[in-house]
């Protein structure tokens, strides 16, 4: 599997719990379900955006050393 398809693959699965966490939230609406979107999903927005950027360097990267090999 290369980098874009995983970098593709983890956005498509932040996009899913993002779509679930919404329909939940139409369910639950008090303290603690608001203290689970600030100590989880909030954390795993930026973990999977800094995923993402950290697999677009590293795809440059291999194809730059792909180039230099031939």
């Amino acid at each position: 599997m290369s980098l874009r398809s995983s970098s593709a693959r983890l956005s498509r699965a932040k996009k899913d719990l993002d779509l679930a966490w919404r329909r939940a939230r139409t369910e639950w609406r008090d303290d603690p379900s608001q203290a689970f979107e600030q100590k989880y999903l909030a954390r795993i927005a930026t973990v999977v955006r800094n995923a993402n950027n950290g697999m677009a360097i590293m795809d440059q990267l291999i194809t730059q050393a792909r180039r230099d090999c031939e």
